[in-house]
């Protein structure tokens, strides 16, 4: 449990993980589990970084509980492990994983010059950051930063938007964790999602867990990813993220969620 931890403190050095001692532990430590798990809960408990920066209790939480870390919380431990730039030069230098983003994926970094130019009702900037074979484009939204998490949106080519992932981390989770993630929006959902692809790779599975470990990626399921989908796809037209053709009238997006077919 302690390793999860760990491997999000990537970047911090030496003694960067410390356990701090206290009432905390005699008024919860029961509610993580067997008494064996008592070592971890004083080891754990309440997490502090170097720097003062206290790590989230429910992320603590989780991890003493066996749950695996989401890309939120491991960004919460480290944002430097998981900041953009970080992921960017992990795809870079690893080419299973650029090659895998670039195909299977649709998660191409040399496609960054979308076939128009967007904007967003409230008036964020986006950056073209990867494209698919088929045309569409994956933006981060907002303005750029080491400590900024920008959502990711994604543009077909048939003037269809959607909002995928609330970070560059969970957009490449959702890449390679759900690579019908497209379906999932049109309405499609287990068993039927996924399952084509599954068919023609049944080394998925080995492939998806070592990909995220290259990329420092807290593992995931597939439900796990799909619920993270679909509840930020939802977010698209009422949070001001449906795109329109700059510079053009009535020249809006369709989203791209779907209701599951009756």
């Amino acid at each position: 449990m302690l390793a999860l931890l760990q491997e999000c403190v990537e970047g911090f050095g030496a003694g960067v993980v410390e356990g701090c001692l206290g009432g905390f532990l005699d008024s919860h430590s029961a509610g993580f589990g067997e008494p064996g798990h008592c070592d971890a809960v004083v080891r754990c408990r309440h997490l502090v970084l170097a720097g003062g920066r206290p790590v989230p209790l429910d992320t603590v939480r989780r991890v003493l509980a066996g749950h695996p870390l989401t890309p939120e919380a491991a960004c919460g431990l480290n944002p430097a492990a998981l900041s953009d730039e970080a992921l960017l030069r992990r795809i870079a230098a690893d080419p299973e994983v650029e090659a895998y983003l670039a195909c299977d994926g649709e998660f191409d970094l040399t496609r960054t010059d979308p076939i128009e130019s967007i904007a967003l009702p409230t008036g964020l900037p986006v950056e073209p950051v990867a494209g698919c074979n088929a045309g569409g484009t994956h933006y981060l939204c907002g303005p750029a930063g080491s400590d900024r998490v920008r959502p990711v949106l994604y543009t077909d080519s048939e003037g269809q938007a959607s909002l995928i992932a609330e970070s560059l981390a969970e957009a490449l989770t959702l890449a390679i964790v759900l690579p019908s993630w497209h379906d999932a929006l049109a309405g499609f959902r287990p068993p039927a999602l996924n399952a084509d692809y599954l068919e023609d790779n049944p080394d998925h599975p080995e492939v998806r867990d070592r990909l995220l470990a290259a990329l420092r990626l807290p593992p995931a399921t597939e439900p796990e990813v799909l619920a993270r989908l679909l509840t930020t796809a939802a977010r698209t037209v009422p949070d001001g993220f449906l795109p329109s053709v700059e510079g053009e009238e009535d020249a809006a997006f369709e989203p791209m969620l779907r209701l599951p077919a009756e």
